[in-house]
């Protein structure tokens, strides 16, 4: 699958400084997913429900400064806008729970691998800011 421009991106619970954990989401809890997938979970759901707002908590900082440096609301919505595009094509009418995740990394960075319907997706590069995981790639 391919990203547009303006593009996407689990800590470690018990794995120490390397480790590839597994989880499904349930009924879109984002509490019932590994840390470092949140980031990907609050993305999937601000697209399907069309929330800018949830759209904007979902990318790291360094990645804001480059997509929209200004925060203006109207390349937000232009943001929001591909991706519906893009998930519509790619995953058709989804629920959350279609989706798992393996996360390889370490306690500070690495990549998200999405699997949709059993099918691989690219994966996504995530980052941790404080105590949140933010997608970290465009």
């Amino acid at each position: 699958m391919k990203y547009p421009i303006a593009v996407l991106t689990l800590a470690l619970a018990v794995c120490g400084a390397s480790c590839t954990k597994k989880t499904t989401l349930q009924e879109s809890q984002e509490g019932d997913v590994i840390p470092q997938a949140r980031p990907i979970v609050r993305l999937l759901e601000a697209v399907k429900n069309s929330d800018v707002e949830a759209l904007k908590t979902v990318w790291s900082e360094h990645l804001i400064s480059q997509v929209n440096p200004s925060g203006a609301d109207e390349l937000w919505k232009k943001i929001l806008d591909s991706y519906k595009q893009v998930f519509e094509k790619e995953f058709g009418e989804y629920e959350i729970t279609d989706f798992k995740f393996e996360f390889k990394g370490d306690v500070e960075k690495g990549k998200v691998v999405i699997i949709f319907r059993d099918e691989k997706e690219p994966d996504l590069l995530v980052v941790k800011e404080g105590n949140e995981w933010k997608v970290n790639e465009r």
